[in-house]
This record gives structure tokens, C-alpha cells and sequence, in this order.
């Protein structure tokens, strides 16, 4: 099944082997409309619908709940100050894992677990508002994110933060974030965190410009940090790699913009070198594949 909401604050439920509109509720009622890069998350069972709605009218959001068989929608968490909101990413039976944030505001500033019956925030760890936001695991309980630490390489941007993210932070939501890895001069790049949270892939490009001899160097790249361990999997080649699924501990999909192609790759611990699955020719950079989740 799969959930997407139109401009009539409709949310429609798709049967995915056949391609039909199987059903349409409201949203959740006027001047309620999903939050801008919100996304949605399904029950385990199948049997409802986590999103959030902001309100128009006092800068509110809801993290809510609809039954895929009624419409009926459950208003489950107020946003924890005026203006805050949660992006669900996943739902186990631990409960609601869910960014949140400030609408309006550029980065996130907690992982949480919702209950969803209560409403209740049963797990909380705080994350860096100027990152890209946290990497979960299917597990619902392990994460992982980037920070910056000053090691003599500090910038800032624009927006006043500062950078380069050269601090790989993993955390089981609800503990503190420990830093597992720090590199200065570097820009990493969580991209996904393996079923129960042993292994993570990520992306290392350089933060300060400099490109001499990276494409053979040890510390630029694609790799797996199982451990406390590196494993390269891939050279820097200037391409960048966007988004990645594990399907067991060992083994993810990839997806990475090429010369204007879209690739999805095979990676894996075992693997020499990345295997090519697909390619979408022509593509733009910046929309890329998109890998979420597999199962």
C-alpha cells in the first residue's frame, strides 16, 4: 500500500499490485495540510498511518494517526512548544520514531519514540540542529548522525552554523550521542544504519576543497564503520552517493549521481567492489534514487 496526499488534503491509499486508488480521506480537516518535506509512516501491521499536519493559522503541528480501513484520524501529539513539529520516519512496536524540529527552521533538534496510544514522548536524544538530521535503524532503537567539532577546520555558512560535519555520532534513542569517528577537514555523510545498529555506511568527502590524490586515498570515499572498524568500499571519484538500505547486516543498496545518470549500486562486506543494479540515464543531479527502506 501506499499513502500520498494530493492538493485536495485527501490522503489516498494505493494498492500497490494493482495500481488502484483503494480509498481517500481528509487529512485530517481544514486548515490542516501536511508539513512541508513530511513523510508518512505505516503501523507494522498495516492497519494505520503516522503523519504530521501543520496548521496555517497558528503555526501548530500535530503528529496524528489514520486508520487505513475508516479514515478515522487520532490527533496523538501536540507539537512540544509553538511552531514544533514531528517528521515520523518509522514505526515498530516500540512506538513512533520521529524527527522533530521548529516549522520554519532549517534542522532538527531531537530523535523521539512516541507512543502511539498516549501521545506520550517515551524516548528522546537531542541531535545537531545544523546536521542533516538523524539516519535510523529498522530496529526503530539505534541512530546516527553528524556534528560538527572544532579540530581546526571550522567554517561557517551562510546560515551562521557551523561546518564542516567532520563528527560521526551514533546513539540508541533515548541515551546521548558518543562520537564514533572525527575527522577534520572532512564532510561526512550518515547514509543508512544496519538492522540492529552494528554497522554503518556512510559517505566521506573532503571539507575543505582540496581534492590532491583523493581518489586513491584510504580516507575518502564509501565505507562500512562496523565496530569501530573502517571498511572502504568505494574510492572518492567525485560522484556523489545520496541514500542506501541495509537488507541484512551486511549487505546495502546504494543509490549515487554519475555524469547525469542515476545508479543504484549493491555494496556489501564481502563485496570487492560495488555491483551496478540499475541505472536511470538522463537524470538531474539532485533527484536522485531515493532508497527508504526494504524488506
Amino acid at each position: 500500500m501506499l499513502a500520498v496526499v494530493f492538493a485536495d488534503r485527501q490522503i489516498h491509499f494505493f494498492d500497490m499490485s494493482t495500481g488502484a486508488d483503494s480509498a481517500s480521506y481528509p487529512s485530517g480537516g481544514a486548515p490542516l495540510v501536511f508539513s512541508g518535506g513530511s513523510s508518512g509512516t505505516f503501523r507494522p501491521d498495516g492497519s494505520e498511518l503516522a503523519y504530521a499536519v501543520s496548521s496555517t493559522t497558528d503555526a501548530t503541528s500535530k503528529l496524528v494517526t489514520m486508520s487505513v480501513h475508516d479514515g478515522f484520524v487520532s490527533r496523538v501529539r501536540i507539537g512540544a512548544g509553538e511552531g514544533a513539529f514531528d517528521t515520523p520516519s518509522l514505526w515498530t512496536n516500540g512506538g513512533i520514531v520521529a524527527t522533530s524540529g521548529l516549522l520554519g527552521d532549517t534542522g532538527p533538534f531531537d530523535a523521539v519514540v512516541v507512543s502511539p496510544t498516549t501521545g506520550v514522548e517515551t524516548a528522546s536524544t537531542h541531535i545537531n540542529p545544523d546536521g542533516g538530521g538523524p539516519v535510523y535503524s529498522s530496529d526503530g532503537v539505534h541512530a546516527a548522525d553528524t556534528s560538527h567539532t572544532d579540530l581546526g577546520d571550522t567554517t561557517f555558512y551562510s546560515g551562521g552554523g557551523a561546518s564542516p560535519h567532520n563528527t560521526l555520532r551514533t546513539f540508541v534513542i533515548g541515551a546521548h550521542a558518543r562520537s564514533v569517528l572525527e575527522e577534520p577537514h572532512h564532510e561526512l555523510h550518515v547514509l543508512a544504519v544496519s538492522p540492529d545498529g552494528s554497522t554503518l555506511l556512510y559517505y566521506d568527502d573532503s571539507g575543505s576543497g582540496g581534492t590532491a590524490g583523493i581518489t586513491l586515498s584510504p580516507d575518502f570515499g564509501l565505507f562500512f564503520l562496523h565496530d569501530g572498524v573502517r571498511q572502504q568500499l568505494a574510492h572518492w571519484d567525485g560522484n556523489s552517493w545520496r541514500g542506501a538500505a541495509f537488507f541484512d547486516h551486511s549487505d546495502a543498496v546504494v543509490a549515487r549521481h554519475v555524469n547525469g545518470d542515476e545508479q543504484l549500486l549493491m555494496v556489501g562486506a564481502n563485496r570487492p567492489t560495488p555491483t551496478l543494479m540499475d541505472t536511470v540515464a538522463g537524470g538531474i543531479d539532485g533527484s536522485p534514487f531515493i532508497v527508504t527502506g526494504l524488506r
